[in-house]
């Protein structure tokens, strides 16, 4: 009697995308001394033992390409693989770890590709490749590089909960794709990736990212994700503005270039910077400084931190205020005045502090834009303007000038107006005197109108220190009552 070869013990359940049912896979191989075959044994490969491993794995690919069926590579433990080929059924590479070099290069997928809790531990390419159907990366984990530069997504893409130590997708092409709370542990770049279909990044978690001259044609959300560095938005193309929403905090975010005035923004939107959590007592030091310097900048772009620390050379600060202005326009649009009028504040104190700079040959790699002088910076008109009135935005300043003001100089009137000698002694105690000190302070609030015959220096003086703030009071109420009233 012929004693029978033992079979592989692997089996794992997953989702059949032919017959759309969850199947369970039991390995048909032959096992070896482990239970196990060997390519499901996690023991097995080593340097000694990869070509015998690629050897049996690439028959079963050239298997599957040959008689366009299934290929079932779930739960294998490989070497580095080196693809290039059609497959025409769907592919299967579901809890699979690939332990070296991983090239997928112009590799068409005509059915579903399943990659599903797929660990890929060297560098991995599926650059110029072709997915038609459903790409499956859901909890997929790129240990190194992944590059997927000038790939074509025909379908749907889920990279759902992946995790990514550098995520290469320029010049892609997505119709549908979901990025639900990935994580991007190091760089990731969109550079001129299209995007054809909604887009969904939302609980991710980024570094540096840049999405520089990407194209969302239809919808696409941003919502709740976490950016620790930089993220570039710049030339970014919205065919559908209105589909396009950004919520959660965006201070780390770069629009330079990008018409954002008709985009939506959430209500849990901000630009106050998020700061790390200390290390230690000279790190708590560094970022209490950094909170300092940051006070009161709640509505600060990033690209205004970026002339404002020359973290790069060739920004313009005509580009930088026309971001300010796409954000009053689009919050002014949607009768969010406040946060218009917090964007106009900005852009003026960019006026007040920052100027064009224009290089010449001798120093060619001086920055576009540069700080004023601290003195040209506090001694100005804009300075003046924005203490007393916070450049028309507050009505509040010119009064917490304006009533210290008219007390003062009532009083001032009234102790000159008779005899403090004899004041115990005068019925009302200067009653008089101080009617007459009261017309003579609303009569300088009020310069156009004549209440008192009194024209002493005194008079003129206040006249000329309360004409701006009865100016700025003005134009702070003229534009809360407009902006009001105008719907």
């Amino acid at each position: 009697m012929v004693k029978s070869k033992p079979i592989c013990e692997y089996e794992k359940k997953y989702d059949n995308r032919i017959k759309k049912v969850e199947e369970k896979f039991k390995c048909p191989d032959e096992a070896i001394g482990s239970g196990f075959c060997i390519l499901h044994d996690p023991t097995y490969l080593d340097k000694a033992t990869a070509e015998e491993v690629t050897k049996v794995f690439m028959k079963k690919v050239h298997k599957a390409i040959a008689t366009k069926k299934p290929l079932l590579a779930i739960g294998y433990n490989l070497p580095s693989i080196n693809i290039s080929a059609t497959f025409e059924a769907p592919v299967y590479f579901n809890y699979t770890t690939f332990n070296g070099t991983v090239l997928f290069e112009k590799t068409k997928f005509n059915y579903d590709a399943n990659f599903v809790n797929t660990l890929f531990i060297g560098n991995t390419s599926f650059t110029g490749s072709q997915f038609s159907q459903i790409a499956n990366f859901i909890e997929c984990k790129f240990k190194n590089e992944v590059t997927f530069l000038a790939t074509d997504f025909k379908n749907e893409a889920r990279f759902n909960l992946a995790e990514f130590q550098k995520g290469l997708f320029s010049l892609a092409h997505f119709q549908k794709v979901n990025f639900f709370e990935v994580k991007f542990y190091d760089e990731s770049e969109f550079k001129l990736t299209k995007f054809h279909d909604t887009a969904l990044f939302q609980k991710s978690q980024f570094y540096t990212t840049d999405f520089t001259e990407a194209k969302f044609e239809k919808e696409a959300r941003f919502i709740e994700n976490q950016f620790y560095a930089q993220a570039n938005f710049r030339k970014i193309k919205f065919t559908n503005s209105g589909g396009i929403l950004f919520d959660g905090n965006l201070s780390k975010l770069s629009f330079l270039e990008t018409d954002i005035s008709k985009i939506n923004f959430g209500d849990n939107i901000g630009w106050e910077r998020v700061y790390r959590k200390p290390m230690d007592w000279w790190d708590k030091f560094i970022i209490f400084c950094e909170k300092l310097k940051e006070h009161n900048n709640k509505f600060k772009v990033q690209d205004e931190r970026i002339i404002e620390n020359k973290l790069e050379q060739n920004v313009r600060l005509e580009t930088v205020m026309n971001i300010y202005r796409n954000l009053q326009e689009n919050f002014d649009k949607k009768l969010n005045y406040d946060f218009a009028g917090e964007f106009f504040v900005r852009e003026m104190e960019l006026k007040r502090k920052f100027k064009k700079n224009t290089r010449n040959m001798s120093k060619p790699n001086e920055p576009l834009t540069t700080h004023k002088n601290i003195l040209a910076q506090i001694f100005s008109v804009l300075s003046f303007y924005y203490v007393i009135a916070k450049y028309g935005e507050s009505y509040y300043r010119p009064l917490k000038f304006v009533i210290p003001g008219l007390i003062f100089s009532t009083f001032y009137f009234w102790s000159s107006g008779f005899n403090v000698i004899n004041l115990v002694f005068q019925s009302g105690f200067g009653s008089e005197a101080m009617n007459n000190a009261i017309i003579r302070s609303i009569s300088a609030f009020f310069p156009f109108y004549v209440f008192s015959s009194h024209n002493a220096l005194s008079d003129l003086l206040l006249r000329i220190a309360l004409l701006p703030l009865l100016g700025a009071l003005f134009i702070s109420l003229r534009r809360k009552l407009e902006r009001k009233y105008r719907h």
